[in-house]
């Protein structure tokens, strides 16, 4: 009995060790899978890694099937894996970008960008989805679309997601016919015309061109815009010179000079002709005669033969008067928004602050100061419609009251204000909230118009940095062209005041920030638009004028194939000789959209996509004008 009941209790004992034996490796294998897993996920410390991804989720699944013009919804989880944090403002903001897009749609912020990090900020380990919608292109095929996660100017690695999208229900696709190439003779040139040579070969894309051998080896890269090829007959031997006749290389195998990204217009010739060619040159010697044999996949036609564009009435030749009207860079003050007694509820109290802690004064508008914020502070500012007057908050506690409209102004140049309390988005389908500004805020009651104003006064090329009229991905000669006209528009209201309904008759500000007079969109608009930025900082003063004076540099959306006069449709008081009708081709075929006057944007986008530059897009759609060099 005693021996039966030794032998259970050694077996249970044994059954014991062994469940702790599995629990133990079962804890150890966890463990392991852990380490590998954290050893997996570790970001690498160097450069190229601090941006590191890995997609986790889909939906839908990677081989789509759409009907042309169809839009989906596209989902993408990603995890941050990398060094950094993902962010969605400043130089490194997160986006996810599209390579050579066929899916476009009107939500992304644009060509290839369908949309921006959303959160502030993602730190390693998390993960977020990006949600964005894609349209199907009205050609059928199968198409492989990609998407890449990009901060700043890197590329997150491993976020590239392909999609094999099937397109149907479209128009079929338009077989390409190769047409054979053309072959023709240029020169001929036999032993005794040696006065024929060299031969001068221009083109301003001469860096196109490979000089090959007839073997196929490479030479050289051509560089510059204009060589010369010389042959001695006696030696059989060909030399290149630069434009200066200085040798450049020789060779006694016969020379191909072969175009690397399609057909360049050339010029070819000496004293006696020139010809216009286009694709493969050769140059061969045979039977005691040097062979020059042009072979394109086209004819190119003669200069005097090209069709004439409609900008192309104006030189292309850039001339900048100079009349130094302003000694520095004049100011701008714009109306943000306003608030009535209707919508206090949904706007009082004004809530501001600096970023970055930058230090500012509250003042009065004759200079008394109210209060110091050092620490970028946030303070509420309230008012009473009731005793016009104005409060000053911090912490729920109040530190000033005055009957004078209030003035937030920064110590540095460079700090921005952000209005907290104002939702100022989304903008054109980006889920955004601009509500950032550089310079000086200011509230202000007009008793005129029973509305008291918030308004932005800071340097007027910093103004332009945020007027978002057209996309940052727009040709750039036009986005020039934009940035001059609406310089001209903001100085031309400065000298010809709109909105006087006040009690002195002078206004408080000098333009909205709405297409009431230009779309302004402040500081984060600026980091949204590098293209903008630079296309303000290249055209830096440049007005157009008329008799010495800025016009009133109107614009629009889309002409219907002519611009509009502006006395004639009431835009003027009396007939503006550079706001007269103007033939406008690319928009034949399609509706006005605005009041038809000036400078129509997508006209001015299909001529800088044609070659037109900035100077002739102005002065073919305010004919008469200067371009002027003001400060």
């Amino acid at each position: 009995m005693l021996e039966n009941i030794s032998k259970r209790k050694n077996s249970w004992w044994s059954l014991f060790i062994k469940l702790v034996v599995v629990l133990a490796l079962i804890a150890l294998i966890a463990l392991v899978l852990r380490l590998v897993e954290n050893y997996i996920e570790r970001p690498v410390k160097a450069y190229s890694y601090q941006y590191l991804a890995r997609v986790i989720n889909l939906k839908p699944e990677r081989n789509i099937k759409l009907k042309a013009g169809e839009i989906v919804t596209i989902k993408i989880r990603y995890k941050n894996l990398g060094y950094k944090d993902w962010v969605n403002s400043g130089s490194r903001a997160l986006y996810l970008k599209a390579k050579d897009s066929n899916f476009y749609n009107r939500t992304w912020l644009g060509k290839t960008t369908p949309i921006r990090l959303f959160y502030p900020k993602i730190r390693r380990g998390d993960a977020i989805w990006f949600i964005f919608k894609i349209k199907a292109p009205a050609i059928n095929g199968l198409y492989k679309e990609k998407f890449f996660l990009k901060a700043g100017n890197y590329v997150v690695k491993n976020s590239t997601v392909q999609f094999n999208i099937t397109v149907y229900g479209g128009k079929n696709p338009v077989k390409k016919v190769l047409s054979k190439p053309v072959q023709q003779n240029l020169f001929t040139i036999h032993l005794g015309e040696k006065n024929k040579l060299p031969l001068t070969i221009e083109s301003k894309k001469l860096d196109n061109y490979q000089i090959l051998l007839k073997n196929g080896k490479k030479l050289s890269k051509i560089k510059g815009k204009k060589i010369k090829v010389d042959f001695n007959f006696d030696l059989k031997r060909y030399f290149i010179l630069d434009q200066n006749n200085r040798r450049l290389l020789m060779t006694d195998e016969a020379l191909i000079f072969s175009p690397q990204n399609g057909d360049v217009r050339f010029e070819i010739g000496n004293n006696e002709k020139k010809y216009r060619f286009c694709g493969k040159l050769e140059f061969e010697f045979k039977n005691n005669t040097l062979h020059i044999i042009n072979t394109s996949s086209a004819k190119c036609l003669p200069e005097q033969e090209q069709k004439i564009r409609f900008w192309q009435v104006i030189s292309p030749k850039i001339e900048i008067k100079k009349n130094i009207l302003f000694k520095k860079e004049p100011n701008i003050r714009v109306g943000l928004f306003y608030i009535t007694k209707s919508s206090i509820y949904k706007y009082l109290p004004i809530k501001i602050k600096t970023l970055n802690n930058q230090p500012y004064n509250i003042k009065t508008k004759n200079g008394t100061l109210l209060t110091r914020a050092t620490k970028g502070d946030l303070f509420e500012i309230s008012y009473s419609f009731k005793y016009n007057r104005y409060f000053i908050r911090y912490k729920g506690k109040r530190l000033a009251m005055t009957d004078e409209p209030i003035r937030f102004i920064p110590d540095s140049k460079n700090a921005i204000f952000k209005i907290v309390s104002w939702k100022n988005g989304p903008f054109w389908g980006m889920n955004v909230n601009d509500n950032e500004f550089r310079g000086i805020l200011e509230i202000q009651y007009n008793p005129s118009t029973s509305r008291l104003w918030i308004i932005n006064e800071l340097p007027i090329e910093k103004y332009l940095r945020g007027v978002s009229e057209v996309w940052d991905s727009w040709p750039y000669e036009f986005l020039k062209a934009q940035k001059v006209a609406a310089r001209t528009y903001a100085l031309f209201r400065l000298s010809n005041p709109k909105y006087t309904k006040t009690p002195n008759k002078k206004p408080i500000f000098t333009v909205r920030a709405t297409q009431a007079d230009q779309v302004y969109r402040g500081y984060l608009g600026e980091l949204r638009n590098s293209c903008i930025v630079r296309a303000v900082k290249e055209t830096r003063g440049l007005v157009i004028t008329y008799q010495g004076k800025p016009i009133a540099a109107y614009y629009f959306a889309q002409s219907d194939g002519r611009t509009r006069d502006s006395y004639r449709v009431r835009m003027t008081s009396k007939p503006v000789p550079y706001l007269i009708s103007r033939p406008d081709p690319p928009g034949e075929g399609h509706r006005l959209k605005g009041h038809g006057v000036g400078l129509p944007q997508q006209g001015g986008k299909v001529a800088a996509e044609q070659g037109a530059n900035y100077f002739q897009i102005l002065k073919y759609y305010y004919p008469g004008t200067e371009i002027t060099k003001m400060y």
